[in-house]
């Protein structure tokens, strides 16, 4: 529980509208582009939010994409191959004829027949269409950093990269098609780099900012840390120290305004390492900054 690992919509606390408006995004658009400041919950938003969300009835079924590999074309393909074959049941993978796992070591031109394939199968067999979550896109963009790059300095055009990339080519053929739906995810600071991806115009194009928790969540969140009807108890002697603790870090992250989720994270990581969790401890470890320090130097 103090390492937040979020894994249903509701652990997400504070983002119900922000879920919302995404969920609305992705059925209403075939590419969405969501940035957020570092830290700020983007991958836990589309991990612990829109995937369980996406009904059978929505029409979509999720494929998330979080690692890319270290090559440029095959990294995709195979990450993006992998994830389709894990997001569909042993009863769907039947309807498609795709009896065993794909063989991710096959090269690139091999990759790309076979993605195309089971895409199509996917839209056409099962009547779904898949949302493709590319999570983690500036970290791509950054390890292929001159990939990405034009003649003259900047970023290349979708269609330039398309030409270049049979992934790209495949991902933008399967968008023109009405077959594919695109959510792409990145940091604030790399958000330029989206240009390269938007492979359709204006209308089924959705731009999305996902902003700071604001400060009024933070007591629910710290509560759901170590609730009072936990069994077995998150902390054994909360009385002891535990509820006093609780409303310091709180009053002490909210002097910060709206908050990063990793930061939050980072100080309960940090709270594990505290000989006790009361007062006293934080107190002599240096407070917010000094509980965080914990963390680091581990």
């Amino acid at each position: 529980r103090f390492a937040l690992s979020a894994r249903t919509p509701k652990s997400l606390i504070g983002r119900d509208d922000d879920l919302k408006q995404l969920l609305e995004s992705v059925a209403k658009h075939r590419v969405v582009l969501l940035d957020g400041e570092s830290g700020c919950g983007k991958s836990a938003l589309v991990v612990a939010g829109v995937a369980p969300s996406l009904l059978p009835g929505a029409g979509l079924l999720p494929v998330y994409i979080g690692d890319w590999g270290n090559e440029w074309v095959r990294g995709p393909l195979a990450t993006a191959l992998g994830a389709l074959f894990e997001a569909l049941t042993p009863a769907q993978r039947a309807t498609l004829g795709w009896a065993g796992s794909p063989d991710l070591a096959a090269d690139a031109p091999t990759l790309a027949a076979e993605l195309g394939k089971r895409l199509d199968g996917v839209a056409e067999q099962i009547g779904r269409r898949p949302l493709l979550i590319a999570d983690q896109f500036d970290d791509y963009q950054a390890r292929h950093r001159q990939c990405f790059i034009d003649a003259n300095g900047g970023w290349v055009k979708p269609d330039a990269l398309a030409s270049v990339n049979p992934f790209w080519a495949l991902i933008r053929a399967q968008l023109r098609a009405g077959k594919l739906h695109l959510l792409v995810v990145t940091r604030a600071d790399t958000a330029s780099g989206l240009s390269c991806v938007r492979f359709l115009d204006s209308a089924m194009t959705a731009d999305r900012h996902l902003p700071r928790v604001e400060v009024a969540f933070l007591h629910e969140l710290l509560v759901q840390i170590a609730p009072e009807d936990a069994t077995p108890r998150v902390v054994s002697q909360p009385e002891q120290g535990w509820y006093e603790l609780r409303d310091r870090v709180e009053g002490d992250l909210k002097l910060q305004g709206a908050v990063l989720m990793q930061q939050v994270r980072t100080v309960l990581l940090g709270l594990r390492q505290l000989p006790y969790l009361n007062t006293t401890s934080y107190r002599r470890a240096g407070g917010l900054n000094g509980t965080k320090s914990l963390v680091v130097a581990r």
